[in-house]
């Protein structure tokens, strides 16, 4: 239980977090068709054509082979996949290794 008296930043905090929470996992519901983003499919090179990931997997996966893509080559509907990872599981950063 949180202190009365605690500071207003964290009681915010805790809110959001509760609610994020509380609301449908769309880890559950996202499901990437590698396939479908050429540079994703070419981060999958050593996975079956028909390889089917969840957001934080291809999240991971663009973030730890950033080197290998070539985001000039990014078409508009693999750059939304980025922005819609990065926005629900990398909390707004895109964090390259």
């Amino acid at each position: 239980m949180l202190a009365a008296n605690a500071d207003p930043k964290l009681r915010l905090a805790i809110a959001k977090s509760w609610k994020l929470a509380t609301e449908p996992d769309i880890v559950l519901i996202m499901q990437i068709h590698a396939n479908t983003y050429p540079q994703l499919r070419t981060l999958c090179w050593n996975r079956p054509d028909d390889t089917v990931l969840d957001g934080p997997e291809a999240l991971g996966l663009y973030e730890n082979n950033w080197r290998l893509v070539e985001p000039e080559n990014f078409d508009v509907e693999e750059k939304k996949l980025l922005d819609t990872l990065v926005a629900h599981f990398g909390n707004g950063v895109f964090m390259p290794s």
